[in-house]
């Protein structure tokens, strides 16, 4: 049996929802009535991915529901991580044009001060 995830009936049951980023690895725990206050009790957390909480982190945040000892990722049953793929891609696209770029796995911000070299007209 899977748990419920969608808003009201995580509410209702009383699972404990958190969240946890794929990039720095920091997670919390989510108040759940500010979200249906906002997007419904209706709104489904299933292969939902907002950008992390941390200042300066451009990962996104998967979100994991437990009821007592029980905890489970809420993605859709056969979903892989290309959900994932596809909402970061844009923002890495983004990141990369101001001159980000990812160094050891984390994403390191562009050197300040330093000018590009001037091409040659051979």
């Amino acid at each position: 049996m899977r748990l419920p995830s969608d808003v009201g009936r995580l509410l209702e049951s009383g699972a404990r929802v958190t969240w946890k980023c794929s990039d720095c690895s920091a997670s919390a725990e989510v108040d759940l009535r500010p979200i249906a206050q906002r997007l419904g009790y209706r709104f489904d957390l299933r292969n939902q991915h907002p950008p992390c909480k941390r200042p300066g982190c451009p990962g996104r945040v998967t979100f994991y529901t437990s009821l007592g000892i029980r905890s489970e990722a809420l993605r859709s049953p056969g979903a892989d991580r290309s959900d994932l793929v596809a909402a970061t891609y844009p923002e890495a696209m983004t990141l990369h044009a101001h001159g980000w770029r990812i160094a050891g796995g984390l994403w390191r911000p562009p050197v300040r001060g330093r000018l590009a070299e001037p091409r040659s007209r051979a």
